[in-house]
């Protein structure tokens, strides 16, 4: 009796473990898709932008200007954070704010004649791509979050994403003894 007990542990452990690294591998590739261009336009606007934010009115570098450099520093962390997480949705509507932020500060600092039009619209260009990256990212994550919802709740299988995938073998299995999904017969 427990030694088929000790099997299916072991089965289970290694089959647990495969589809783990299946996810984490589909995910990886999903990813460089969109994160490696989307952090570089990030990078390289800011590089455009903060020899345009040293030309701002002295009276304005440290009311406007430093508000805009806030918004470019949130995006770039944002943008870091939503490489490096799993759960990515809330994180890039978040970067998506602070990209209508800054396209809204840039449209009032061109009003007010602190940025040339040439500027403006070399920028706006660059926020813009990254707007139409952003929004095919996120796309792309609620895609991927509808399906896996759909196909958690249409099968009867066992459900990979209730799971914790931190949680010890041990507690896993209880789990799936719990739930019906793994049933050990004596």
């Amino acid at each position: 009796v427990k030694s088929t007990e000790k099997q299916i542990f072991k089965l289970f452990s290694v089959i647990l473990t495969r589809v783990r690294k299946e996810v984490y591998r589909m995910e990886g590739e999903q990813d460089e898709l969109f994160t490696g261009p989307t952090l570089q336009k990030i990078e390289d606007m800011m590089e455009y932008a903060y020899p345009v934010l040293q030309q701002f009115p002295k009276s304005e570098k440290f009311a406007m200007a430093a508000d805009i450099k806030l918004v470019m520093d949130v995006m770039l962390e944002k943008a870091v954070e939503a490489q490096k997480k799993y759960f990515k949705k809330t994180t890039l509507q978040e970067l998506d704010v602070a990209n209508t932020k800054l396209q809204h500060y840039l449209r009032v600092a061109f009003r007010l004649r602190f940025v040339s039009m040439h500027k403006y619209e070399v920028w706006s260009k660059q926020l813009v791509e990254i707007g139409k990256l952003l929004g095919s990212w996120l796309n792309t994550v609620k895609a991927n979050s509808k399906t896996s919802a759909r196909s958690t709740a249409t099968t009867r299988g066992p459900t990979w994403t209730m799971i914790s995938v931190s949680a010890p073998l041990c507690l896993q299995a209880r789990y799936c003894k719990l739930k019906g999904l793994l049933s050990v017969q004596r």
